[in-house]
């Protein structure tokens, strides 16, 4: 069982590592250790008569490396004592921890050699000496000192580099190639497998350069470290399924193939045909919904039916004519028919345009209106409904109106046929002419009359000045024309070649001539005097 303590017997050192050790906290770890079972080392062929043990700890965060005090406890007598010394040769880094503490054991100890140091950038190269020979990291202390050294040797850092293939999300951003030193801990980028980036899932981080630990880390090898890495389309399933109540036979085969889809993906409903004597009602979901995070399921129901029933509806225009102007009611005569040799009741009719109004009559009501109902529809037989509109000076070219069967029942208990009933009526919109009137200088106050005619339409404007007046008229060809008083002139026409020209109207648009008069002086010659006639007889 991992206890989070590990002990190498070789170096005869036990370590453990710290997380997340917040500020101000302290972390307590005992280490039991059982003192031998005499004085005397059996591994040696002299009979010691005192035994030294001298214990420390080394503790590293990132480069810092220290060493914390020596506790020294010893078996036996006091003998003559010979000096352990440690010593650091050559260009000593600044984050070099203290050499361990100098140590004094009787001749003929077994004493351990103080562990490696390891420092992020160096190479250290061992605690050596000349003093003794050293056997499986510890040696026979002499008579005499014993004084080891250690020298750094510099080392260039390794490369972290993380490359993504196949696509990358729009938000991801790929980690930075960083550097580190060998047996550096190095922490493996956050992003984790599973997670989901801009609509994506990433399937994690792999190489075959290290091994990384369950705390995504690893320790930095004395080589380049590449990891790659790859996402996937996110994606979510949609599968359907019917309540089973009520199911045709074979029902399973019925069922839409489930799809997947990514989230935020629009998704059109799958439909289903109605097989004999059931009737699909739809699935419990609204049509064209955005996909969620997650899988659904989305369910549909099915109704026995004995049988189907079409009823017709037709709409034709009641007071039809060529063209209609702003002003006029436009009727419509709409007809409904039970084509079956059965009843029909609760027949529901709605008119597309709320401009449309029903008319109240015989064997329907008006519950709005554009909604009628009709209570009761023999057996073969017809209703005729009304409606009207009134034509607004908005409409243009022509007016469209669908009228639609939207719901009834059969008193036999067959089922409305899964289809449109539906029928429209047009009628033609009047194209409008604008007639205005400008004066150029004095204005007397004069009317003016304009003359719009073809060979099968005649109308006037009367005009005054600064006055318009619209005209509609079928579409066709005109001639406009302005009666000019005797004391005025034409100085301008506007939309309109000449005074009496043609203007060619086409249905849907909407056309302006305006005339400008300029006053010239009255139309008579005024003189003062008297006339006189004289009658004389044939002779004078």
């Amino acid at each position: 069982t991992y206890h989070g303590l590990h002990y190498d017997a070789n170096t005869r050192e036990v370590s453990f590592d710290v997380k997340n050790l917040r500020a101000g906290c302290v972390l307590t770890v005992g280490i039991k250790t059982q003192t031998p079972s005499s004085i005397d080392n059996l591994s040696t062929p002299v009979i010691e008569k005192r035994r030294d043990f001298y214990n420390f700890a080394s503790a590293k965060e990132n480069n810092l490396l220290v060493n914390s005090n020596t506790v020294h406890a010893y078996m036996g007598n006091d003998t003559e004592l010979y000096k352990v010394q440690y010593a650091y040769t050559g260009e000593v880094p600044s984050n070099a921890p203290n050499v361990p503490m100098m140590q004094e054991y009787s001749p003929n100890t077994s004493v351990g050699v103080s562990s490696n140091v390891n420092i992020p950038g160096y190479t250290f190269s061992g605690w050596t000496t000349s003093d003794v020979t050293v056997s499986n990291n510890s040696f026979i202390m002499p008579s005499n000192d014993v004084t080891l050294t250690g020298s750094f040797t510099p080392v260039s850092p390794n490369k972290v580099k993380y490359i993504l293939r196949g696509t990358k999300p729009n938000k991801y951003v790929l980690p930075s190639e960083k550097e580190y030193y060998s047996d550096t801990t190095v922490s493996v980028d956050g992003l984790s497998n599973g997670d989901v980036v801009d609509g994506y899932k990433f399937s994690g981080w792999t190489t075959s350069s290290v091994t990384v630990d369950d705390e995504n880390e690893f320790v930095m090898p004395d080589q380049d470290v590449v990891f790659y890495g790859e996402f996937n389309d996110v994606t979510y399933q949609v599968t359907y399924a019917f309540y089973d109540t009520v199911l045709p036979p074979n029902s399973d085969s019925l069922l839409p193939l489930s799809r997947s889809y990514r989230p935020g993906t629009v998704v059109t409903l799958a439909s289903v045909e109605n097989v004999q004597g059931y009737e699909f009602l739809g699935w419990y979901k609204e049509n064209n919904f955005e996909m969620p995070e997650e899988d659904i399921i989305i369910y549909g129901e099915w109704k026995e039916v004995s049988g189907y029933f079409e009823p017709s509806i037709t709409k034709r225009v009641h007071n039809s004519k060529d063209y209609y102007e702003p002003g006029d009611i436009i009727t419509y005569k709409i007809t409904v028919k039970n084509n079956d040799n059965f009843n029909l009741h609760d027949i529901f009719i709605k008119e597309s345009n709320d401009n449309i109004v029903f008319t109240e009559n015989n064997g329907y009501s008006v519950i709005t209106k554009s909604y009628v109902k009709i209570d009761e529809l023999q057996a073969n037989t017809e209703i005729t409904l009304y409606a009207t509109y009134k034509v607004k000076e908005t409409d243009k070219n022509k007016i469209d109106n669908e009228v639609e069967i939207v719901g009834a029942l059969a008193s036999n208990g067959y089922q409305l046929k899964d289809k449109e009933y539906k029928d429209s009526a047009s009628a033609n919109i009047k194209s409008g002419i604008k007639i205005c009137k400008k004066i150029s200088g004095t204005d007397v106050g004069n009317t003016f009359q304009i003359k719009i005619y073809n060979n099968n339409y005649e109308t006037w404007a009367i005009l005054k000045k600064d006055e318009c007046k619209k005209v509609y008229v079928n579409p066709g060809i005109y001639k406009i024309k302005e009666i000019v008083p005797q004391e005025y002139q034409i100085s301008e026409i506007e939309g309109l070649a000449n005074n009496d020209g043609s203007l060619t109207v086409l249905q849907g648009n909407d056309y302006e001539v305006s005339f400008t008069n300029q006053f010239v002086r009255k139309g008579f010659l005024h003189s003062s005097g008297k006339v006189v006639n004289e009658i004389g007889d044939n002779n004078g």
